[in-house]
């Protein structure tokens, strides 16, 4: 939304709404505003990028900020357009780029979509949260982010992975993708069994991003979830683990960040230098290499021993939906001899600020993706009036 003052010179305007068209030819321009009224009316509830044609145009800018959604400022070199943008992002409080700083306007229209991408998803929980997830469950508040959490029971899960059929074939082409230490071909029958059910309901209900309390599967069926989510989330799905709510907001938003799948772990240590994840499975996608091994708590179904390249760089992540925080490090990852007192898929990571992790905990499970996608986040942070934290 160009804005400009009430005096300002129409070939004003045009020269400087023909430059940032020049640059971004990819981004919506609205007319230019020169009234405060009609700017609050325009910004109602939108996500607004005021592009400062000229000074004179504080109130202007206020009225926009008031009434947006989201709000940054755009400032150029001549016309008192910076001077504006500083008197008034002293006074409401926004970001404010230059108008050719265009890896960072980018970036930030990037995440601006991201978050209004994030708020149609709807997350199916299979179940309710585990029993132990006293902090990552009910209590928090995931329609600040994302559009909201269904609920389906397991019972029903349960039965059609009792009834699925797979054929031999399926299970040996399954197996061949890598060495097998533990599960039995039986093993592999009832995970694609519980693959199948999960997919079934999902076309069911409309959704691809879902979380499931996959410890209710033991009992009945004697086995777990842990290959279907690997499978499914190197589809494209955003699969999480026992029911995380927490948890599963923030792989969806580190694979819209990235465009690649993502992987959620246990924080099993930190040191001043370092984070160290593992869980039962992730998707084979952004591994180096992987086995197959039994769900380590259990013993039971196929899990993913895996390894993500040394020397990787990666995003490490963990989104409070209750405190309204986005916490994210990047760091590449770190060699680390297998440990069999954990679980199947492991990966230290080195950070920046890892202690964070203890010295304030917001919950247990963080998640990874492949790449540096730092900046994105922090700009998503900003959309969405979540604090960012860096580890």
């Amino acid at each position: 939304m160009p804005v400009a003052s009430s005096i300002a010179r129409e070939t004003d305007i045009k020269h400087v709404v023909k430059n940032f068209r020049d640059l971004y030819p990819e981004l919506k321009l609205e007319e230019a505003v020169n009234d405060e009224n009609k700017a609050e009316v325009e910004s109602a509830g939108s996500e607004v990028m005021a592009l400062i044609i000229t000074g004179g145009t504080e109130r202007i800018i206020g009225a926009c900020k008031k009434s947006a959604r989201s709000f940054v400022a755009i400032y150029h070199d001549s016309l008192n357009s910076m001077p504006a943008a500083l008197e008034a992002s002293a006074e409401f409080g926004f970001k404010a780029f230059h108008i050719k700083d265009q890896e960072e306007i980018k970036s930030y229209a990037k995440a601006v979509e991201i978050a209004e991408e994030m708020r149609s998803e709807r997350l199916l929980l299979f179940g309710d949260p585990s029993p132990w997830l006293v902090y990552s469950g009910y209590g928090q508040n995931p329609e600040s982010m994302i559009e909201k959490v269904e609920e389906q029971e397991i019972e029903e899960l349960i039965e059609l992975a009792m009834i699925a059929k797979v054929k031999d074939e399926e299970i040996s082409e399954i197996r061949s993708r890598a060495e097998s230490i533990g599960p039995s071909f039986e093993d592999f029958r009832t995970s694609l069994k519980i693959e199948k059910a999960i997919r079934k309901m999902l076309e069911q209900r409309g959704t691809k991003f879902f979380s499931i309390k996959c410890f209710d599967l033991l009992e009945p069926l004697k086995g777990t979830a842990c290959l279907a989510l690997s499978r499914l989330n190197d589809e494209g799905y955003v699969a999480a683990c026992e029911g995380d709510i927490a948890a599963s907001v923030t792989m969806l938003l580190l694979s819209k960040a990235s465009g690649l799948p993502s992987f959620m772990g246990n924080v099993e240590s930190v040191n001043d230098r370092s984070i160290f994840l593992a869980h039962c499975t992730s998707p084979t996608k952004m591994l180096s290499g992987f086995k197959y091994m039994t769900h380590f708590e259990s013993g039971m179904g196929v899990g993913i021993a895996g390894k993500i390249k040394e020397g990787e760089t990666v995003t490490v992540a963990r989104v409070d939906t209750k405190k309204k925080i986005i916490r994210a490090g990047i760091g590449k990852v770190l060699s680390e001899p297998f440990r069999e007192d954990v679980c199947r898929t492991q990966v230290r990571v080195e950070l920046e600020n890892p202690s964070l992790v203890v010295e304030r905990p917001i919950g247990n499970h963080y998640a990874l993706t492949l790449g540096d996608h730092l900046r994105l986040l922090e700009f998503i942070a900003y959309v969405e009036g979540y604090e960012f934290e860096r580890i």
